[in-house]
């Protein structure tokens, strides 16, 4: 059963131990008996607010696209980095050069183009799965990858006042952390949701 290879996964403490445009997430049907001792991939995504009907829970798999952050970035989580070998090709749409990870199991995720490289490497970071990628990239990534946790992702916040009664402003402050037990501390804000993931 699936819920197995979650077990695996959480005992291993979520490290890599291995090297269609949809935001889909679809139950478990149709995957039992695909859970055996294969070494297990997992890493790291953060799913963006933006609104869209499925909200992933554990157990799930997904369709998600996504692109690469690394250590840096203002959208990169330090505690979630992780390291995952990957081959990188170029691929060429509507005459554009885009960069494409292959991470294993079919999953790929699109490189932002200061990484420059290319070939057999080891990637550092995490996903990033942005329901409107298509915007941004024309290469469309693809695979599956089944949800074993989901964590709110929270950032101090402070109000500001406007000239309107009842009404203010909302600026962030300090680095983003992933909130993983309790309720949200007072003074913070959900600005995203912290995937652990593996790839079935």
């Amino acid at each position: 059963m699936l819920v197995d290879v979650i077990d695996r996964v959480r005992r291993r403490g979520g490290t890599s131990v291995s090297p269609d445009r949809t935001g889909a997430c679809q139950g478990m049907a149709g995957l039992a008996g695909q859970c055996d001792d294969r070494p297990v991939t997992t890493l790291w995504m953060i799913e963006d607010l933006e609104p869209w009907p499925d909200q992933p829970t554990p157990g799930q798999v997904c369709r998600p696209t996504t692109y690469w952050t690394t250590p840096g970035a203002t959208d990169c989580i330090r505690e979630l980095v992780r390291d995952i070998p990957a081959r990188v090709e170029q691929i060429t749409v509507d005459d554009r050069v885009e960069l494409l990870a292959h991470l294993g199991h079919g999953v790929t995720t699109v490189l932002p183009p200061q990484l420059d490289t290319l070939g057999d490497v080891v990637l550092t970071g995490h996903l990033v799965w942005d329901r409107y990628l298509w915007m941004v990239y024309r290469t469309r990534p693809e695979g599956r990858v089944l949800v074993v946790e989901r964590h709110p992702v929270i950032q101090r916040t402070r109000r500001i006042p406007t000239e309107d009664a009842g009404w203010y402003g909302v600026e962030y402050e300090g680095a983003r952390a992933v909130h993983r037990y309790g309720p949200i501390p007072d003074g913070y804000s959900i600005v995203a949701y912290a995937l652990l993931v593996t790839f079935p």
